[in-house]
């Protein structure tokens, strides 16, 4: 809980120590792993973050958040096609989550394939009219 109040006030130091402490004492704790590897991706620590989604959806396979985090690693990456991929397994286990479709049109135009980002795109509007990527 302490990790995560730093996390949310931009202490990243801080709440990676408090993170850390809370995965020693028990490695299964998904709310401190989760925290933990959001730190690392808001400091641009992708491998490492991508380490921990991997974690956490080994630990519970049926956690949606955790293949979208995993998603945005693969992006920031550019591993474009592992995006898309984690992206729809997102998408298949919670398919009203608009934040999935949008992240694999995002991460077809990026690779280029501009149909089905069109068509995921035309999906996240739907529910999001907003969405321009």
């Amino acid at each position: 809980e302490i990790g995560n109040t730093y996390f949310h006030t931009a202490e990243y130091d801080s709440s990676e120590v408090y993170c850390r402490k809370a995965i020693s004492f028990d490695p299964k704790d998904a709310i401190a792993t989760e925290d933990l590897s959001a730190i690392y991706y808001k400091t641009k620590r992708y491998a490492q973050s991508l380490e921990l989604c991997r974690r956490q959806v080994a630990l519970d396979s049926g956690y949606a958040r955790g293949y979208r985090n995993m998603g945005n690693c693969y992006l920031q990456m550019g591993k474009y096609d592992s995006a898309v991929y984690v992206y729809k397994i997102a998408v298949s286990i919670e398919p009203t989550a608009v934040t999935s479709y949008e992240r694999i049109a995002i991460a077809y135009k990026l690779s280029g394939n501009m149909d089905s980002a069109n068509k995921y795109r035309e999906i996240a509007q739907r529910s999001n009219p907003g969405f321009h990527y």
